[in-house]
Formats: structure tokens, C-alpha cells, sequence
């Protein structure tokens, strides 16, 4: 079994056969990926895990060897716990339906689309409920307002609070759909990009818990 071999007989032979298998599972998958922290996310682990295990991925010869394999110089391989509690975090701290269009991309690193699609997805929303695409006309001709407010004296309080941030996310979107933005591949961008997917999580909160009043 390839668990009893030591490092020194785990060569690119054997790599190689890893690699492959890498390669069957990419062609899988509907987002596009990148080997970055894909290796133990994607769905045929249980057969990659047998002839690359950490053991191996810690041994720098043979991750150069494996990284030259994907065409990739810079591969950092997540472990498996790690990627399932990120993808995790991402579960539970989304909207269902941000993390079913932004999780795989953000996974990948596709930070600028993932926030993209999120915003898109808002915006498909708003649509579906109001007939409009912007809050401004959803609000002002297709009457739609946002239930949830903790008493009736905050109620105005509470339509502009979520008025104004599902504007927001209109502005976002421009920005993002005219090709400006370019979250990089950091921990900065991570964290930015994950930002807006919670952003775009409360717009779709406000407009599960709405309805239309003429």
C-alpha cells in the first residue's frame, strides 16, 4: 500500500499517478479551480488521500515534484480538516443561496467572481420579487418592503437601514460588473472578499423577509 511506502519510494511515478487523478477530479467540478487548497477539497479525496498523504506533501522534494506535475510554482496544499471547516464557515455564515453561487469560487481564490456572483444573485432576487433590478426602483415603484423591524416606531428607521445597504450592494455590483475589481490572491483579499459575501448575505436577508405593499 502506498501508506507503507517511505518518502524516498514515493516518487514522481507515483506523483504522477496522484496528479492524474487530480486532474480527473478538476474536470469534474462546474467552478473553475486553481491546485490552491484544491487538493483535499474536492470531492475524490478518498482516492487521492491514499497515494498522497500529508507525509508526502511535507516533504519539500516531492511537493516540487507534485507542484511542477499541476503547473503550478507557488502550490500550497490545504490540509483536509482545514478546507472542510473553512467550506463549514462558509455554510454558516452565508445566505443558502450566496453560498451555492460564491463558496466554490471564493475556495478556489476566485475572490472578484465570487463577489460578483454574489451580487448578482441579490440582484436576480430583487427582480424576482419586484420586477426591478435596482432598490431604488424596487422600493419607489414596485413598493417593496422590508418586514422585521423591532417595533413600529423604528420602522422608518429600519426601511432606510435596509434600503440604503441593499444600495450599496447595487453600487458594488456596478463596480464589480465594469471589470474594476481585482480582489488579489492574499490574505487581504480573502478577507475582503469574505466581507462582501456576508454583505451580500444580509441583502438577501432583507429580501427573504419582504413583501410588496402598494
Amino acid at each position: 500500500m502506498f501508506t507503507d511506502m517511505s518518502i524516498e519510494k514515493r516518487n514522481l511515478e507515483v506523483l504522477n499517478a496522484a496528479a492524474s487523478m487530480f486532474d480527473q477530479c478538476q474536470t469534474k467540478k462546474t467552478a473553475p479551480n486553481t491546485p490552491h487548497g484544491q487538493l483535499f477539497t474536492c470531492g475524490k479525496y478518498d482516492k487521492l488521500k491514499r497515494p498522497i498523504n500529508d507525509s508526502v506533501l511535507e516533504n519539500p522534494k516531492a511537493r516540487a515534484l507534485f507542484a511542477q506535475k499541476l503547473g503550478c510554482n507557488a502550490c500550497e496544499f490545504a490540509k483536509p480538516q482545514q478546507a472542510e471547516d473553512e467550506k463549514s464557515l462558509l455554510n454558516r455564515s452565508l445566505h443558502p443561496r450566496i453560498f451555492e453561487v460564491g463558496s466554490e469560487l471564493y475556495l478556489g481564490e476566485y475572490y472578484s467572481q465570487a463577489v460578483f456572483e454574489s451580487y448578482k444573485a441579490v440582484k436576480e432576487q430583487m427582480r424576482g420579487i419586484t420586477g426591478f433590478e435596482t432598490t431604488t426602483e424596487a422600493v419607489g415603484k414596485g413598493g417593496l418592503y422590508f418586514l422585521g423591524a423591532a417595533s413600529p416606531s423604528f420602522d422608518l428607521m429600519y426601511q432606510q437601514g435596509a434600503k440604503f445597504t441593499l444600495m450599496a450592494i447595487d453600487s458594488f455590483r456596478n463596480e464589480a460588473g465594469h471589470s474594476m475589481l481585482d480582489i488579489p490572491k492574499n490574505t487581504t483579499g480573502k478577507q475582503f472578499a469574505f466581507s462582501r459575501l456576508v454583505l451580500a448575505s444580509v441583502g438577501m436577508g432583507f429580501l427573504d423577509n419582504s413583501e410588496i405593499r402598494a
